[in-house]
């Protein structure tokens, strides 16, 4: 194989995260429960509202407040919207891709 195909193929995987995020009524913890660094990630909340460019460290557990996902426009999420997914995108130090996706239980 070329290297410049094996080099687009790398870009081009998408790995599954070893995460895990829950949502107690008040805040999102997210954690990173792999032995390798999220870098640059996006943090999606209900589809809409967004953390970006996070980078979260290999072992690491961060809590996390609704009120700081922001929607494109800029607007923060509602105290009033419960968040029911969460998902996580990010680069991978081997240049590959990270995704993790769960959904919350209505609380």
């Amino acid at each position: 194989m070329l290297p410049g195909l094996l080099e687009k193929k790398n870009k081009d995987t998408l790995v599954k995260l070893n995460a895990s995020a829950s949502f107690d009524g008040t805040r999102i913890t997210v954690s990173n429960n792999d032995t390798m660094d999220y870098l640059n990630a996006e943090l999606t909340v209900n589809g809409y509202y967004k953390i970006i460019n996070m980078n979260l460290t290999a072992g690491e557990t961060y809590i996390i407040w609704p009120v700081e996902f922001s929607h494109i426009n800029g607007r923060k999420m509602p105290a009033r919207q419960k968040p029911r997914q969460f998902a996580i995108w990010c680069r991978l130090a081997d240049e590959t891709n990270g995704f993790y996706s769960t959904g919350f239980d209505a609380q």
